[in-house]
């Protein structure tokens, strides 16, 4: 067993404690994690099934209530942000209730961070990979495979069972 396939102290039960930041930086609480969990999802069920009236309004909601979009700034801060989204992105995999949500979370913060900082998270991805099926599943969704660099690229290609590059 190698450095890979032991979960982070940090990353055992990131629903259960205290598992990301707010927007001040403070440790989110539970309740928190889940009204951003709830939020997250609420998005997507609009702008998978909702009207246009829903899909319009979701859009001209301020800023700070979206919480896709501050997911989005978050991980455009760089490696900081990449750290503060991580356990948001993990609890999205944890708690995404089906497959078609999953894929919105692959297709968006995910797929951003992979690509943006899949270096400096190498480790991490590796390991959730190769004990999680449905990380695994969201990661399997991503695109752009061919930005990430070799070794990394075809470690998680390899993972996955994909065929690719």
């Amino acid at each position: 067993m190698g450095p890979d396939d032991e979960p982070r102290q940090d990353e055992r039960s990131h629903s259960a404690r205290l598992a990301g930041t707010s927007q001040n930086g403070s440790t989110m609480t539970p309740a928190e994690l889940d009204d951003f969990v709830r939020r997250y999802f609420r998005e997507e069920q609009i702008l998978r099934a909702g009207s246009r009236e829903e899909r319009v309004a979701g859009e001209q909601a301020p800023l700070g209530s979206q919480a896709g979009f501050n997911l989005d700034l978050t991980l455009w801060r760089g490696l900081p942000g990449a750290e503060e989204a991580w356990p948001l992105i993990l609890a999205l995999v944890e708690r995404a209730p089906d497959d078609e949500a999953l894929a919105f979370v692959a297709a968006g913060p995910l797929e951003d961070l992979v690509r943006r900082h899949g270096v400096a998270f190498a480790d991490r991805l590796i390991g959730h990979t190769r004990r999680d099926p449905r990380f695994r599943q969201a990661l399997a969704g991503i695109w752009g495979w061919e930005d990430l660099p070799q070794p990394l690229r075809g470690r998680l290609i390899g993972l996955l069972g994909l065929i690719g590059p």
